[in-house]
């Protein structure tokens, strides 16, 4: 199946997965050179053909659509706007109680635990967003039945 889509047979892998569980699963790793297709031996042993012929080419889906990369810039995207966030209402939490902080300047090592807080805040704010997106390319790579 890889050949078809062009994938070279040295891009994907069967790995020895057994030794640690009996769970199955399959993946898409590495950008450029270094994509490749990895196999769970679990899966190989545990799935009929048919199973497993859908999960190599839901994987394939993710190879030849370029995922990685998008997964890579739609979450540097996320850390980008993140980070953005964190300035702004770190700056109004500084102007509006820096007397109670102890502190004057975001740029001080005592403001690790406001920036540590609002991470937090904005990671759990900006998750539904991950998980959309995520939704999103898991469906793309479904193989057409």
């Amino acid at each position: 199946m890889a050949s078809q889509v062009g994938i070279e047979k040295s891009r994907v892998y069967e790995v020895n997965k057994s030794v640690d569980t009996n769970a199955a699963n399959a993946y898409v790793t590495g950008i450029g050179a270094t994509k490749r297709i990895v196999i769970w031996d679990t899966a190989i042993q545990q799935q009929s053909e048919d199973q497993l012929l859908f999960l190599v080419g839901h994987e394939i889906g993710h190879y030849v659509l370029n995922h990685p990369w998008w997964i890579v810039l739609f979450f540097t995207l996320i850390f980008i706007v993140t980070l953005f966030l964190i300035s702004l209402v770190g700056e109004w939490c500084l102007g509006t109680f820096k007397h109670r902080f102890g502190f004057e300047a975001m740029s001080t090592i005592a403001s690790l635990p406001l920036l540590f807080f609002l991470y937090g805040i904005f990671s759990i704010l900006l998750a539904p967003i991950g998980n959309l997106f995520s939704q999103k390319i898991e469906h793309d790579a479904e193989p057409l039945v």
